[in-house]
């Protein structure tokens, strides 16, 4: 039995009782060797959010891709930024050194940056096609995927942020590769999706690095 089959999960997550955060992200991550996530917003807060787990996730050399608007914090934009255009830099930066205060005021600021220059977090932003100040990309969906290629997919209400995780009230399905054959098929079709946005072939919208 694969990683991600092992785990007891339900078909919706909701924010009352422990949140989401504590029943569903910091069970899916440490079992994961790939996350795939299309958000409205990011955050590099979300390191914050199950802190253990991201770590975990990483320290197996666990690998994201991530698609979301171009509307990021300044100091987030910044960190991104110097991951991009001093990657020899955060290359040199071991990964033990980095995990000293990494989750803490900065907001997980500097682990992003070096995530970037690693090719540990790969990301990718989507524009509205003939995009006005009022519209952007802002759909939520992504999969989780172990070692065995076992697959859960989500789609829900939650951004890629720390009060999405932690914070506000909301809501994510989940849809299983090893589920009945509804959840097969939603799992694939979100599946599918991503690579579409990953591969900027979803009409509407263009999507770059």
């Amino acid at each position: 039995m694969s990683a991600l089959m092992a785990l007891s999960l339900e078909q919706e997550y909701r924010s009352d009782g422990p949140g989401l955060a504590c029943e569903l992200f910091a069970r899916v991550l440490p079992v994961s060797r790939k996350y795939r996530r299309a958000a409205g917003f990011f955050s590099s807060s979300v390191f914050r959010s199950a802190s253990e787990a991201w770590l975990s996730f990483f320290e197996r050399g666990g690998q994201m891709q991530l698609i979301c608007s171009e509307r990021f914090s300044a100091q987030d934009y910044a960190q991104i930024c110097a991951g991009v255009l001093d990657r020899p830099r955060w290359r040199r930066r071991k990964w033990e050194d980095l995990q000293l205060g990494t989750l803490g005021g900065d907001g997980g600021g500097a682990l992003l940056s070096w995530l970037i220059a690693n090719d540990r977090l790969q990301m990718k932003i989507a524009f509205v096609s003939d995009q006005t100040d009022h519209q952007m990309y802002h759909e939520k969906i992504g999969y989780f995927e172990d070692d065995s290629g076992s697959t859960l997919a989500i789609s829900g209400s939650a951004n890629e942020t720390f009060n999405a995780w932690s914070g506000n009230f909301e809501r994510v399905d989940t849809f299983a590769s090893w589920g009945g054959d509804d959840s097969q098929q939603r799992c694939r079709k979100i599946r599918q999706a991503f690579v579409r946005l990953w591969t900027n072939q979803k009409t509407g919208l263009y999507v770059v690095r």
